[in-house]
C-alpha cells in the first residue's frame, strides 16, 4: 500500500500506523449460514466485484473469470465446477506475475491466530473465572462465543483483557522475526489487524518484543479485503471468503475455527508461515 493510498484509506502516523477504524466501519458476522450486515457488503457474496489492479486481473482473467454465483456459506464452500482448471500451475503464474512487479506484492499479514496466539490467554482467562471449560480443539467455528450463551461484546471483553497482558500473550509458531522478514522480501508487508485502536499501543509493544518488523501497522480493519491487498494471511474465514469472492489470495493459517473452509483457486490452507513463503515464491 502506497503513502497515497493509506491516505485514501484512513490516517497515517509518523510511526506508520494506519487506523481504518474511519473508513473502515462495517462488519460482518454470520448467523446461520445468512449474511448479517450492512446492504453494501452483501453483493460482494452474490456476485463478483473485482477491486483488484488492471494487471492483476489481466492475469486472473487469463485463468477464465469465474461466473457470478453465491457462496454457500453455511458449508464454507465454493461449488467445485466453477474452480479453475489446474489451479496449481495457474497459481505460480499468477505468483511469478506479483513477483515481477518492481514492487512486488502487498502482503496483509494478519496478528491474532496469525502471528500471536491470544487465543491461549483467552482460554486461561475463560477458565479460571467462568463455564464451560474450554480446550483449544473446542473452538470450532469463527462465532464460538454463541455456544456458550454469551453476546460477542462479551467475548471481545476477554480478548481485550487478554490484550492487557500483552506480555503474556506467547508467538502462534517458533522464530517468527526471521519468517517474516523473509516473507517481506517477497513484497510489502503490513501487520492489518481487527484490534481496536486503542490497543494499538500494545500491538505495537508485542511485535517489538518479538522482534517483527513490517511497513505498515493497520488496526481496526474491520473490513480486510477492502483495504486492496493481493495477498492475505489469515485465519479468519470471512476473510478467506470475501478475499476468494474478490479474486484475491488468501492463505488461510489453520486453525479449529476454520477448518470447514474449502481450498479452491484463491484459498490455500497453510500450517505456518513457512509454508505462505514457499507458497509466494512458487515453490509450492
Amino acid at each position: 500500500m502506497t503513502e497515497e493510498r493509506a491516505m485514501a484509506v484512513g490516517t497515517i502516523s509518523a510511526a506508520g500506523i494506519v487506523d481504518a477504524s474511519a473508513v473502515v466501519s462495517e462488519y460482518l458476522s454470520l448467523t446461520n449460514g445468512r449474511i448479517a450486515g450492512t446492504p453494501t457488503l452483501r453483493p460482494m457474496f452474490q456476485a463478483h466485484a473485482p477491486i483488484a489492479s488492471a494487471s492483476t486481473n489481466a492475469l486472473l482473467f487469463s485463468v477464465g473469470p469465474i461466473p457470478p454465483r453465491p457462496w454457500s456459506l453455511k458449508r464454507w464452500e465454493k461449488p467445485a465446477e466453477i474452480v479453475p482448471p489446474h489451479s496449481k500451475a495457474c497459481l505460480r503464474t499468477f505468483m511469478r506475475g506479483l513477483n515481477r512487479r518492481p514492487w512486488g506484492m502487498r502482503i496483509a499479514l494478519d496478528l491474532d491466530g496469525v502471528l500471536a496466539d491470544t487465543i491461549r490467554v483467552w482460554l486461561r482467562i475463560w477458565n479460571e473465572e467462568r463455564f464451560p471449560k474450554l480446550t483449544y480443539e473446542s473452538i470450532d467455528t469463527w462465532d464460538f462465543w454463541r455456544k456458550l450463551g454469551i453476546q460477542e461484546s462479551e467475548f471481545a471483553g476477554v480478548f481485550a483483557r487478554a490484550w492487557r497482558m500483552w506480555e503474556e500473550i506467547p508467538p502462534l509458531e517458533e522464530g517468527l522475526a526471521e519468517k517474516v522478514r523473509r516473507l517481506s522480501e517477497l513484497g510489502r508487508v503490513d501487520v492489518v489487524t481487527g484490534r481496536p485502536v486503542e490497543e494499538r499501543e500494545r500491538v505495537v509493544l508485542w511485535l517489538r518484543k518479538h522482534g517483527i518488523d513490517y511497513e505498515r501497522l493497520v488496526v481496526g480493519a474491520a473490513d480486510k479485503v477492502r483495504l486492496g491487498y493481493e495477498v492475505y494471511i489469515d485465519d479468519s474465514p470471512i476473510v478467506a471468503v470475501q478475499g476468494s469472492s474478490s479474486r484475491r489470495l488468501v492463505l488461510l493459517r489453520d486453525q479449529p475455527w476454520n477448518r470447514e473452509v474449502r481450498s479452491n483457486y484463491y484459498v490455500r490452507r497453510i500450517m505456518g508461515l513457512e509454508e505462505a513463503i514457499r507458497v509466494l515464491s512458487g515453490e509450492l
